[in-house]
């Protein structure tokens, strides 16, 4: 049978500071992953709404509603903007289509230092980054009237 003499048992401080200070990084480590989890979640949420609202007006533009009334069909918001171009005729294979650019700019970061429904910043430069895609539309230059 093995006798415990007093101070022999148990830990130092030093080993309770060393384990208070591994579990600290490992604690920091963890906040610092959620925060660029959290960020790069959200910048792929803002750009892949982008790309929906740009679908959803070149299918518009395709079926032949004008630009004018393609814009206030769609869904505003606050992170993601749809802009058209002029209209051109361009004729292709001998036949005859009206174009237009069509292009939504997303902002991916607000500068507004705190996180709120669709305003997000996390981390490091919180200056907005702009994004913008940009898709050539051509449809028939006649359209069929109901």
């Amino acid at each position: 049978m093995k006798i415990l003499r007093p101070g022999k048992a148990g830990y130092s401080l030093v080993d309770t500071l060393v384990a208070a200070t591994i579990l600290g990084i490992a604690v920091s480590a963890a906040c610092s992953l959620t925060l660029g989890m959290n960020t790069q979640e959200e910048i792929s949420w803002r750009v892949s709404r982008g790309t929906a609202l740009l679908e959803n007006a070149t299918a518009l533009y395709g079926l032949g509603l004008d630009p004018a009334t393609v814009l206030s069909l769609l869904p505003t918001d606050s992170v993601a903007e749809v802009s058209f171009g002029d209209e051109d005729d361009e004729t292709i294979s001998g036949l005859q289509l009206r174009a237009v650019n069509v292009s939504v700019t997303t902002t991916t970061v607000d500068d507004t230092g705190s996180w709120t429904s669709r305003a997000w910043t996390g981390g490091g430069d919180s200056s907005p980054k702009v994004r913008t895609i940009l898709a050539r539309v051509y449809r028939a230059a006649f359209q069929l009237t109901p």
